[in-house]
């Protein structure tokens, strides 16, 4: 009885270090994940229309946050947002092909635009800027954006503080809200990459529980097979 205690308390011990180590793999991949996709994901939210005292919608305030999934620190980023609107554009396409310009469409334009100067963003951290639109179009903020980065400064790349676009053009990347990312906290992988992980690590640590199980059968056995030839 003592000799089948010793071997179950071996066993148990042994399934618990290799869950240890198969949490410490799957943190490992999440890390070797963020080097090899770096990028600044940005997603816009909270959006509400501003009116005046006629009901008119004159501008929108809206919020954009910021993750750094990167092992770089941003000290400070200016980027333009544009916003195309299909529907205006299809409006003085007409206008033009026909040689004339409606009272409706004179002063209008196919494209919304917003400046956001990004704050400094350490590696794996997040900020939020909020910011107001001037334009009564509230409702293109919700879908796809463009982006131009005028200045970017990373931190090793730059000691001299020059702002330049080159340095983190392609590191933005727009999280809109037909991406399941949007609508929960920005963490260091993708959904794609967190449940990869998870499931590699539930598929380990069920291997790991098999053959623990399968050594201490064996145990019993030749215990048992001990007790019999002691009789």
């Amino acid at each position: 009885m003592i000799n089948n205690k010793k071997v179950f308390v071996g066993a148990l011990g042994l399934i618990l270090a290799a869950g240890i180590n198969t949490a410490k793999a799957a943190d490992d991949s999440a890390k070797a994940a963020v080097v090899e996709n770096p990028a600044i994901l940005f997603k816009i939210h909270d959006i509400k229309p501003v009116t005046n005292s006629d009901g008119q919608t004159t501008s929108c305030d809206f919020a954009v946050t910021f993750f750094n999934r990167s092992n770089e620190n941003i000290n400070g980023a200016s980027i333009d947002l544009t916003w195309d609107d299909d529907t205006v554009k299809i409006l003085l396409d007409e206008e033009k092909n026909n040689d004339r310009r409606a009272s409706s469409s004179r002063n209008a334009s196919s494209t919304v635009t917003a400046n956001i100067e990004v704050p400094a963003v350490q590696a794996m951290k997040q900020a939020v800027v909020r910011t107001r639109l001037q334009s009564d179009r509230c409702f293109l903020l919700m879908d796809d954006v463009k982006l131009r980065v005028r200045s970017c400064n990373i931190a090793s790349q730059s000691r001299s503080g020059s702002r330049s676009a080159t340095v983190c053009a392609n590191l933005f990347k727009f999280v809109s809200p037909n991406n399941q990312e949007y609508y929960r906290e920005f963490k260091p992988v993708t959904l794609e990459e967190e449940a990869a992980i998870k499931l590699q690590e539930k598929e380990n640590i069920k291997k790991d529980i098999n053959e623990e199980y399968s050594k201490t059968v064996a145990e019993f056995e030749r215990a048992s097979q001990l007790l019999k030839e002691i009789k």
